[in-house]
């Protein structure tokens, strides 16, 4: 994020808190459990949208995990103590209300 959007929102701290809850998805879920479809987040009334795409040939598939059509998974079940974290390339945003 730019300097002045993160400084904006330590100066918004609902806004924040949306951002952040829009990372959050209810329960441990693998990555082997992902398939494509709207997963619910956190943050009320809003979903991620999950696509699963495979490219290569042969033996060597790549697997990738995209959100909302342009955030890639970049690491996938990280565990934590409250959870399991999976490492994307972007910030999501989430719709206004």
């Amino acid at each position: 994020l730019p300097q002045q959007t993160l400084d904006d929102l330590l100066n918004d701290t609902d806004q924040l808190k949306r951002i952040l809850l829009y990372h959050v998805v209810p329960g441990n879920v693998p990555s082997s459990t992902l398939t494509d479809g709207d997963v619910e987040t956190a943050l009320e009334d809003q979903s991620l949208e999950i696509n699963i795409r495979y490219r290569g040939w042969f033996w060597h598939w790549i697997v990738e995990v995209i959100i909302n059509g342009n955030s890639r998974v970049t690491s996938v079940d990280n565990v934590a103590s409250n959870g399991i974290v999976h490492t994307i390339d972007t910030v999501l945003i989430p719709a206004e209300d």
